[in-house]
């Protein structure tokens, strides 16, 4: 199998492929029904307001690959946005830290 092309997704995402390729196929694997089991538990958002949320986020200049953990984890507390940044080259400022933290807000309601 090749890769066609490569990018983060939210667990909502992961969901709905699930969905999708359990629909095409018959037989599901054993990592198939773990992920599955995985994201249902942990996923919070629909489809569209993850993206919605993504979309936001990357707006305010966030990469793709801390968006889409805040996306995933919707942390209620400044320490763990914190945490997600914590290996980035670019930190947010407490300013966008706590601009994260209302959509956070915002998303979760």
């Amino acid at each position: 199998m090749d890769i066609i092309s490569q990018r983060n997704i939210t667990l909502p995402e992961v969901k709905e492929i699930i969905k999708q390729r359990k629909k095409e196929k018959s037989e599901f694997g054993l990592e198939h029904e773990q992920t599955e089991a995985y994201v249902e538990s942990f996923s919070k958002l629909t489809v569209a307001k993850a993206k919605a949320m993504m979309k936001q986020l990357e707006e305010m200049g966030i990469e793709s690959q801390y968006a889409s953990q805040i996306v995933d984890l919707l942390p209620r507390s400044v320490s763990v946005i914190k945490l997600i940044f914590e290996k980035a080259s670019k930190k947010p400022t407490e300013k966008e830290v706590n601009a994260i933290m209302d959509l956070v807000k915002e998303y979760s309601k």
